[in-house]
């Protein structure tokens, strides 16, 4: 038995096949775009963010030397009168998946956030005097955090 070729089903079969890889393209691309965007950020000293480590600083107790070794390095010196004071912070923000959905990104988007601070101040003979520090989180960009 002889095949017959038909121009019709072949250009028919691979039209599908042609529309099928393109729409396989889209998909992936599409999805590749809206999660580009949803990624976390941070910045500043993560260490500040453990407990585990900020309790170990005593007042009276500790030393410049010992948050160096400690902590690290502080990102704001400043001095008031005799005293010296060193200020950390760690901020971080993911991005709401919700974000990268067209129009519904816009109303119910936004990131969530989580702030640490922490301030030491020293006196004169380099010796902890004052510990104070603070978190917080939130979320910003979305409507629902209006109504919080």
């Amino acid at each position: 038995m002889r095949k017959i070729f038909c121009a019709d089903n072949y250009l028919f079969s691979n039209k599908t096949k042609l529309i099928n890889d393109y729409l396989l393209f889209l998909l992936l691309t599409l999805i590749i775009i809206c999660t580009y965007g949803c990624v976390s950020s941070s910045f500043g000293n993560k260490r500040v963010a453990d407990k585990s480590l900020t309790s170990q600083i005593k007042k009276g107790v500790s030393h410049k030397e010992d948050i160096k070794m400690l902590i690290g390095s502080p990102q704001y010196v400043s001095f008031i009168g005799n005293d010296e004071q060193w200020s950390y912070y760690y901020h971080k923000s993911k991005m709401r998946f919700t974000t990268c959905i067209p129009i519904i990104g816009a109303i119910f988007g936004g990131a969530d956030t989580e702030m640490n601070n922490l301030v030491i101040i020293f006196d004169k003979h380099g010796i902890v005097k004052k510990i104070g520090s603070g978190s917080g989180t939130g979320g910003v960009g979305g409507i629902q955090d209006s109504f919080k």
